[in-house]
């Protein structure tokens, strides 16, 4: 699956979302899908961050 993300850059997701009324919102749906696990690393590290300060 991470490959299948990896495959597809920020802003092509973006358009994807922006421009899918062909599909009744699934294709934007998965894209959201796939943009916020492409910002899941960088979530968890801040998660963990805020975790290491108390």
């Amino acid at each position: 699956m991470k490959n299948l993300i990896e495959q597809f850059s920020r802003q092509q997701l973006e358009l994807m979302i922006t421009t899918d009324h062909a599909q009744c919102g699934d294709v934007a749906a998965l894209a959201r899908i796939a943009l916020e696990l492409q910002d899941a690393p960088s979530k968890i590290h801040q998660i963990r961050k805020l975790g290491d300060s108390g």
